[in-house]
């Protein structure tokens, strides 16, 4: 539902006021209020407005809640709006116009989408979700990941009969020089991937939020605990040195800083969510392949290099520190 407001500006004539729309979201990501105030409308989609921040980071006002991000507005009202026809003031979404990011509002010229009764959506992984994940799930998620993955990004370092992309060969490398650190033990080294590839996000970057996922999967299902305690096996935690990654952040596209940012505070993209609570509920290889598919249909490559980068570090943490 839309109506009239007043004008946001307190100064001036009654002419110089806007005369604003206004729509309320239904939900708001957590760590909107963790990120710079002020940005530019950077993209424009059908289900999608993409805004850039000042501290190269973007929110996004999405449509569904399958688009939702821990730094993402769902605001269906507004794209029903825009799709019946009706018109919005004529500079509030147009590439380039400036957007501030208030407590409880984001603010566009002529435009002002409200989140003060909005829920939070908290992008993260609970240990509810992943009651039914063991072993077997990492075998039929590894079958049904070369069954239903997409080719051309990062999906044949799990196989040689898959065709090779052209950072394929720069993926194994860095992949041969991962290693464990001990006292505490942790992973180091990934943050090579930061980058690599083309497109809003780069394959390297969500071969790494795959990572990040599996990191957090163990941590839940409780096969490895917080810092300094033991696994179910005696072994201490293994983490992924973030600080690594975080330091390579201003050398990926600013949709690869995004996705990144945020998986390093343990946040997931919906589609990742749900693909990581469907691949614990799996038991059969045409369930595994269900989600597979699911989660490969998101962007071009993107979906099946964050799911390769999930099986790569559930493997991997099973190899060398589990037997």
């Amino acid at each position: 539902m839309s109506s009239e407001i007043p004008a946001l500006r307190t100064t001036g004539s009654t002419n110089d006021r806007l005369s604003c729309r206004y729509f309320e979201a239904q939900r708001v990501g957590i760590l909107l209020s963790e990120v710079s105030s002020y940005g530019k409308v950077a993209s424009l989609y059908d289900e999608a407005v993409n805004i850039l921040l000042e501290n190269g980071l973007f929110i996004s006002l999405v449509r569904t809640s399958d688009s939702m991000t821990a730094l993402s507005i769902e605001v269906p009202a507004l794209f029903s709006f825009i799709q019946a026809g009706s018109c919005l003031p004529s500079a509030c979404l147009k590439l380039g116009t400036e957007a501030q990011l208030r407590e409880s509002a984001l603010v566009l010229e002529g435009l002002i989408i409200g989140f003060r009764k909005a829920a939070l959506w908290p992008g993260i992984i609970c240990s509810e979700d992943i009651e039914g994940f063991s072993l077997n799930s990492i075998q039929l998620l590894e079958e049904a990941l070369l069954a239903r993955g997409k080719e051309g990004g990062l999906l044949s370092i799990l196989s040689p009969v898959v065709t090779e992309s052209v950072h394929t060969g720069r993926a194994e490398e860095v992949l041969r020089n991962v290693s464990l650190r001990s006292n505490p033990q942790s992973l180091t080294g990934l943050c090579e991937f930061v980058g690599l590839g083309p497109g809003f996000t780069p394959s390297g970057d969500d071969f790494l939020c795959g990572v990040l996922l599996g990191e957090r999967l163990l941590l839940e299902k409780g096969r490895l605990k917080e810092k300094q305690s033991k696994s179910e096996h005696g072994l201490t935690i293994c983490r992924v040195k973030k600080h690594e990654i975080e330091a390579r952040l201003n050398g990926t596209t600013s949709g690869g800083r995004t996705l990144l940012w945020q998986a390093l505070q343990g946040h997931f993209p919906y589609y990742l969510i749900q693909a990581t609570r469907a691949m614990s509920a799996a038991t059969t290889i045409s369930g595994m392949c269900n989600v597979v598919a699911r989660a490969a249909a998101h962007g071009e490559t993107s979906g099946t290099d964050a799911i390769v980068g999930l099986l790569w570090y559930l493997k991997y943490i099973i190899a060398k520190i589990i037997t």
